[in-house]
């Protein structure tokens, strides 16, 4: 259970159970318990608009017994204490939508709302995952491009995918050891990591393009040919691996000479790394397609 305010429980007249700090009793005339034994006392009016699932439990009971009262109703949420509170926080208007950082967490609650088919907090999680934000004077990105890699795992499994797409894209950029890090408890189908693959190597076939068309020094000093071999062989690593055009430009500005003191920097015109720049652009402006199977 998390530690944040949003898990925070007191002790209840059950043994067993805690209950809710956020949602104690008295909040409401439903009660939740979680698969953690924590109770929700919430109200059924704000299920029922809110959940399609709700909203058919209770009518099912009204059918069955018209006049059995249903205060104190309790019901079984099958999630945790902290899913089920960041998804009450969600649909109780005089609650702050919670900002979820957790990325586990955050599938979590994209789990418990498709399960019980709370539309408008899958509506609201989804426009979180592009949402940038300022907190503490600094602009903090939207989690599809700060963690890549988790976010379309998310993304895919519930079927959104135009943000899988973006999440994607994302994935093409940087080291992909970095962006897996942070998903480590995702199963991602063996389509969508093979598409990931095809597309960096596409990239990566395209940087190795570039590079391979960068001229040799043509004043035929060994020393000359030895150094740009060396650079090239760097390059290319860093490259392959970063898979980013602002690594390149870096590279290519550095001042470098041979061991004879040739200067053998501005071997690409300017004029040719500003083309290589404008593909890049392109490329980077390009939503990719992702597996035929998620369209099937």
């Amino acid at each position: 259970m998390s530690t944040s305010d949003a898990a925070s429980i007191a002790p209840s007249s059950y043994p067993l159970y805690q209950v809710s700090k956020r949602f104690p009793d008295g909040k409401g005339d439903i009660t939740l318990l979680t698969v953690d034994n924590v109770i929700f006392h919430v109200h059924r009016a704000i299920l029922q608009h809110s959940s399609s699932v709700f909203e058919t439990i209770f009518e099912a009971g009204d059918a069955k017994d018209e006049e059995e009262e249903t205060t104190n109703q309790q019901l079984k949420f099958e999630a945790d204490a902290a899913t089920l509170d960041l998804l009450l926080r969600h649909i109780y208007q005089n609650q702050c939508n919670p900002i979820i950082e957790d990325i586990d967490q955050l599938a979590s609650v994209f789990r418990a709302a498709k399960r019980y088919e709370m539309e408008g907090v899958s509506d609201q999680l989804r426009r979180s995952l592009l949402e940038m934000r300022v907190a503490r004077r600094k602009v903090v990105s939207p989690l599809y491009i700060r963690y890549p890699f988790a976010i379309l795992a998310i993304t895919y499994a519930f079927e959104l995918y135009e943000e899988a797409r973006l999440a994607l894209r994302e994935c093409m950029k940087g080291d992909m050891t970095a962006h897996m890090e942070g998903a480590s408890n995702f199963d991602v189908p063996v389509p969508l990591v093979n598409t990931i693959i095809s597309l960096r190597e596409s990239r990566a076939n395209w940087f190795k393009s570039k590079l391979d068309g960068i001229p040799w020094p043509p004043n035929n000093c060994s020393y000359c040919y030895r150094k740009c071999a060396e650079w090239r062989c760097q390059l290319e690593r860093k490259v392959m691996s970063e898979l980013g055009f602002e690594l390149v430009r870096r590279e290519l500005a550095k001042p470098e000479r041979c061991d004879s003191g040739h200067d053998l920097s501005h071997l690409v015109p300017a004029g040719t790394l500003s083309s290589w720049s404008e593909e890049w652009k392109k490329m980077q402006e390009t939503l990719p397609e992702l597996p035929e199977e998620s369209r099937e």
